[in-house]
């Protein structure tokens, strides 16, 4: 195995919860034994000539990024030879770059499709509508492509909102939503745009979901828990995207010749969360719905059920009997099912040592877990294994 170090640098804002768990997915691969040194620069770092010409004479081996700047930046990379990975957005012009390059995107369009099936199959609204991104992205176009055509297909048309000056947005955005025919449902782009929405509906005094549902894109919970009323919002597969990005890029930085073709990866969404903003949920409901996402996202990380309620900012007692209700098990027994599915998929998609599934998926001790998987399956992990087909990691 080739073990010389390779020199990466990502270029990727911290800011938000899309970002961060794009780079978790990176340092997850990057950790696998992989050989890397990776250098963290955020915005407003752009990939210029200048940069460019830094990071060869700093022998960087592979860039991965998700923005690109603008024209002369996206000349520079046209003409540099280091391997990129893109990763949010396709370009036409970086695809038929000659250096290595591979571009890795959320289904976007699969995202606006369960945005409006969501909402259609709610079923009691005059008016549908989107809100793309201000700068109208691909990765929005997509959405809103996804969105328009779930609906065209039950004969149902799509209202549109667009603001052409930033310092009449709010106006306009205002105007919009009060001659909307009510009731109404809203997608937007993404969760800042829904949050948006949000606000200048709560100062036109039109409830919400009763009148106007909104819908987002990323499930920032920090975002997303303390909207008024918290948002419902598609959750984007970030940590797959971030994990195929450095795969991706370690194949191009292995490869001595070019790449055939450049390749383009796509991620589907992970799952809708459901909160206020579309559906009406019971204080109860709501309790179970956000320990199950935030159970599902940081299960194997190791976190117990004090994390579990700290995150709910309720009472342990409470918690517990709501969850226990909704769903006939305890927040712990959830956190257990949640890591020994994940041990699963490690044993039939990799060659990992016990000890390093432990870790992986959130176990402190090996042998604890040896003998919650033997109690729960009837077999040990290495029969486990040996049963099972494995593919990738």
């Amino acid at each position: 195995m080739n073990k010389s170090i390779r020199n990466v640098v990502l270029i990727m804002s911290t800011s938000g919860a899309a970002g961060r768990e794009l780079l978790t997915g990176i340092f997850d691969y990057a950790k696998r034994g992989r050989y890397w040194n990776i250098r963290l620069l955020q915005p407003p770092c752009q990939l210029n000539a200048e940069a460019l010409a830094r990071f060869s004479a700093e022998n960087i081996h592979g860039i991965i990024t998700y923005e690109i700047g603008d024209l002369i930046s996206r000349n520079a990379l046209l003409h540099s030879d280091i391997p990129l990975v893109l990763v949010g957005i396709q370009d036409s012009q970086i695809a038929n770059r000659l250096a290595p390059t591979a571009f890795v995107v959320s289904d976007d369009y699969k995202i606006g499709w369960t945005g409006a099936k969501h909402l259609y199959e709610l079923g009691r609204f005059k008016s549908f509508a989107f809100v793309p991104s201000a700068q109208e992205w691909s990765w929005s176009k997509e959405r809103e492509r996804g969105f328009t055509e779930y609906l065209s297909e039950q004969q149902i048309s799509v209202r549109r909102f667009r603001s052409f000056e930033s310092s009449t947005y709010r106006n306009d955005l205002l105007n919009w939503l009060r001659d909307l025919p009510k009731p109404a449902a809203i997608m937007a782009a993404w969760d800042t745009s829904a949050i948006r929405i949000l606000d200048a509906l709560n100062q036109l005094r039109i409830n919400v979901p009763k009148q106007v549902a909104v819908i987002g894109v990323d499930n920032d919970e920090l975002l997303c828990d303390f909207a008024n009323p918290p948002l419902t919002s598609i959750w984007p597969n970030h940590h797959r995207m971030g994990f195929k990005c450095a795969e991706e890029l370690g194949k191009l930085m292995s490869r001595n010749r070019r790449p055939t073709a450049n390749r383009t990866i796509v991620c589907p969404p992970k799952c809708l969360v459901k909160r206020e903003s579309t559906v009406a949920l019971s204080p109860a409901a709501h309790i179970v719905d956000r320990a199950t996402a935030f159970i599902d996202q940081n299960a194997t990380l190791g976190i117990g059920v004090r994390d579990v309620v700290a995150h709910l900012r309720i009472s342990r007692r409470l918690a517990d009997l709501r969850f226990r209700e909704a769903c006939n098990k305890s927040i712990l027994e959830a956190i257990i099912d949640r890591r020994l599915a994940a041990v699963c998929k490690q044993l039939t998609h990799s060659r990992k040592s016990a000890d390093a599934i432990a870790a992986t998926c959130g176990f402190g001790n090996t042998k604890h877990l040896m003998r919650l998987f033997k109690n729960r399956y009837g077999m040990t992990m290495n029969n486990y294994r040996r049963t099972s087909i494995g593919s990738e990691p």
